[in-house]
């Protein structure tokens, strides 16, 4: 029996090869790339490209200088998953597209790559560029709201028309920036298709803990500490910030997928082994005993204002002298400078997350191609899928690199 849908206002009776769900940085880039006749790209928004537009704090940091083996450690337990799209296409691959779109790019001395004016909107006016030369359709303000398997292809609906596609790719982001269009539609498209999903959370962000005084250091900012996390103990190195919430930088925005509400954390501001902090010490004291814990602790690279709250940890005389410390005296000081708790409240949400953690399980999607193995001609790509990068570029890049593999296995059945 022939299935009779009613067409509403902007609906094609056109039978797209291709309709592509999100005009995000995956959406877009899978667009540009795909050279094919009746390709459609679906956004919701007003305009393309709107986190896109924000990252790297509007300038933009399209990935990160390496080969494509440097990157896997940077995708938390998904690297195997990710291996494939990588190195089909790299960051060099990015660089080389975006160059002959009329986009150079230039690498920081930390090795993010941004565009040469640092200018997002210049990444997004050339996407769009060449999805218009290619002759592909952008319709805006067109929430899908039902992606369903029909005949020898789709049916998408949005609150204007019912599209007939071929194929379709979904590339609407995860959660965060929900302001900007990342509102997770694409789990409700994804659950009606049957693909599982794997619990979200806010990721790429910072933690809320509840110790004022500690929110009293806000903008203190640390180089290369350690830290442990609890109940994993695992244990992570990189730059602290202290913020008005709790705690930042990219040691705690790198490895926020790790962590929940509840969890603890024991920070050695130093980052210097403790057996060899506890050595220091020991030395210190016995040589300048009539000193007072401040003189210690100023023989150590900390800000003032840490060290400061150290001493109100301390809960004792500031004038006593070093001679006077007794042993537990020590052990205090020990772990105020090396094993610092902190219990975290919870994570900041995905109003300011830079990306998703979790989303439509790997499990579900070819790691070669991104189509999912229980609809034919369906593909994943971007953040929508279970992976998040670290901060750097890591993210953009997996996003161009999954969306070149889902066009490359459409444009091989054609």
């Amino acid at each position: 029996m022939k299935i009779v849908i009613p067409m509403k206002k902007g609906a094609s009776d056109v039978i797209w090869e291709c309709v592509i769900v999100g005009a995000g940085a995956s959406g877009l880039y899978a667009a540009a790339q795909l050279e094919m006749q009746n390709v459609l790209v679906l956004e919701k928004k007003h305009r393309a490209g709107l986190k896109l537009g924000v990252s790297g704090g509007g300038q933009c940091n399209l990935t990160h200088e390496g080969y494509a083996k440097d990157f896997f450690d940077h995708y938390g337990a998904h690297k195997s998953f990710v291996k494939h799209a990588l190195k089909a296409h790299d960051a060099s691959a990015v660089r080389q597209f975006f160059k002959h779109l009329g986009v150079e790019t230039v690498t920081r001395e930390d090795g993010k790559i941004f565009p040469a004016d640092f200018r997002a909107r210049s990444v997004i006016r050339s996407l769009i560029n060449r999805i218009e030369n290619l002759g592909h359709v952008i319709q805006y303000q067109q929430r899908v709201t039902e992606v369903a398997q029909w005949s020898n292809g789709f049916l998408i609906k949005t609150k204007d028309a019912v599209y007939h596609s071929k194929r379709v790719i979904i590339a609407t982001g995860g959660q965060s920036y929900p302001s900007l269009g990342s509102e997770g539609d694409g789990y409700a498209l994804a659950e009606m298709l049957h693909l599982p999903l794997t619990a979200v959370a806010p990721g790429l962000t910072g933690i809320l803990c509840s110790d004022k005084a500690l929110a009293a250091l806000s903008g203190v900012g640390l180089s290369a500490i350690n830290m442990v996390h609890y109940p994993s103990q695992k244990q992570y190195t990189g730059d602290l910030l202290i913020t008005h919430f709790g705690l930042s930088g990219p040691v705690i925005i790198n490895n926020s997928r790790d962590f929940k509400a509840g969890d603890r954390l024991g920070v050695n501001w130093l980052g210097e082994d403790p057996g060899k902090v506890q050595q220091r010490i020991k030395s210190i004291i016995e040589a300048n005993g009539g000193q007072h814990l401040r003189y210690l602790l100023n023989q150590f690279e900390l800000p003032d204002r840490l060290k400061s709250l150290i001493i109100s940890r301390m809960a004792m005389d500031e004038q006593r002298r070093l001679a006077e410390f007794s042993r537990e005296n020590r052990q205090q000081l020990m772990t105020w400078l090396t094993a610092y708790p902190i219990a975290i409240k919870k994570l900041q949400g995905y109003d300011t997350a830079m990306v998703t953690v979790g989303g439509i399980a790997t499990t579900a999607i070819s790691s070669k191609t991104m189509a999912a193995k229980n609809v034919d001609n369906l593909y994943i790509v971007g953040e929508l899928m279970d992976i998040d990068g670290d901060t750097g570029g890591y993210n953009l890049q997996w996003a161009f690199s999954s969306a070149y593999a889902a066009v490359q296995a459409i444009l091989s059945t054609i």
